[in-house]
């Protein structure tokens, strides 16, 4: 959001500033860059089920 607010900063001119400061999110420390994730066996098959609908597979 704040990327959009300041695109109407400028070039837009449609705002005088950012009402979103620059640190309003926290700092992720450098280790923790990548993501870290894994999939249980029981998830892959019902992600690969064709017997279940997409939608559901994937809520």
């Amino acid at each position: 959001m704040r990327k959009v607010l300041s695109l109407a900063v400028y070039p837009g001119r449609h705002l005088a500033a950012n009402p979103i400061p620059r640190e309003w999110m926290p700092k992720v420390p450098r280790g923790n860059a990548k993501a870290k994730a894994c999939l249980y066996p029981e998830d892959a098959m019902l992600l690969r089920s064709k017997a279940v609908e997409l939608d559901r597979r994937l809520a």
